[in-house]
């Protein structure tokens, strides 16, 4: 049996005339005749009641005509659903992300991206950006939110969010009653960095912006999040430098200071296989540029702790 026997047999049971059912699905009527014996045949028992010209349902007939309707409805809907996973608009989008991108840029994108693609399921995990790639190029997610800079040739990246680093120091600290402080103030000073084999490009940057300013970094302790470094700095074990944003992990013992001079920028970014970007990527990823704007287009108008792209 297949489904084109169920279709036969509804268009004759709604007919209840071979021919105009014969018309109706644009086949001569002999075949048609052939095909719904072979489907009596096969469930062994007569579905119609021919009498002349008159065709009732016999009450066989009438038990399997739901049933033809159910799996057929099914049928029609299983298309369907494979039509919108095409288009991207259902299945199940795996997305991994490390604590920062789940601060704002989740948060907004995923929410709007539900609102027009409710059959889409959502599936989350905070990972760091070690951890995300792995995961990345094992096919376990479909798309990384990451610190930019982590993308290599088999990834493709859409830049999201840059911020400016500011610096967190003890609240016993002599720079904790600072409006702003120098970078190269910090010289001298321990301090606790974000750990390199989870977010290296993090880490590379935090180095890059001392040396630059002429400060070697004396390393204390490395935390696997940011919320460990302030933890860390709040224990008067150290300063660091943070992205502005991380100002929400409000924590006792460690005090913000701006930077006085935009000495560094940190960027979150989108990140995918560049060899097959899903239906469910692509969707996701215009999403992505209607809440941060297209990927060549200027920077947004920001303040000095964060500028979206």
């Amino acid at each position: 049996m297949e489904l084109r026997h169920l279709r036969y047999f509804l268009a004759v049971a709604e007919e209840l005339n071979f021919s105009r059912a014969a018309a109706r699905l644009h086949i001569a009527q002999p075949p048609l005749s052939v095909q719904i014996r072979s489907l009596e045949r096969y469930l062994g028992a007569a579905l119609f009641l021919r009498q002349g010209r008159t065709v009732r349902l016999t009450k066989e007939g009438e038990a399997f005509l739901v049933e033809a309707r159910r799996i057929l409805d099914l049928a029609d809907s299983a298309k369907q659903v494979v039509h919108r996973a095409s288009a991207g608009q259902a299945g199940t989008l795996h997305i991994a992300g490390i604590a920062h991108a789940f601060w704002q840029i989740l948060p907004l994108t995923v929410t709007r991206f539900r609102t027009t693609n409710p059959d889409v399921t959502i599936d989350l995990a905070e990972v760091d950006t070690a951890e995300a790639l792995v995961r990345l190029r094992d096919r376990v997610v479909d798309i990384a939110l990451v610190r930019a800079g982590a993308a290599d040739d088999d990834l493709a990246l859409r830049p999201l969010k840059k911020e400016l680093l500011a610096a967190v120091v003890p609240a016993t600290h002599p720079l904790a009653t600072r409006a702003r402080v120098d970078i190269a103030e910090l010289a001298g000073e321990p301090f606790v960095m974000p750990s390199r084999s989870v977010s290296p490009y993090y880490h590379d940057q935090v180095v890059m912006a001392l040396l630059n300013a002429g400060i070697p970094s004396r390393i204390a302790f490395e935390g696997s999040t940011i919320q460990s470094q302030i933890g860390f700095v709040a224990c008067g074990l150290g300063v660091t430098l943070a992205p502005t944003s991380a100002r929400m992990l409000r924590t006792q013992g460690a005090v913000w200071v701006p930077l006085a001079e935009s000495v560094l920028l940190t960027e979150i970014a989108a990140v995918w296989l560049r060899d097959s970007p899903s239906a469910l990527v692509r969707s996701f990823l215009r999403t992505l540029d209607v809440v941060y704007g297209p990927e060549d287009a200027p920077p947004l108008p920001g303040s000095e702790e964060s500028i979206d792209t």
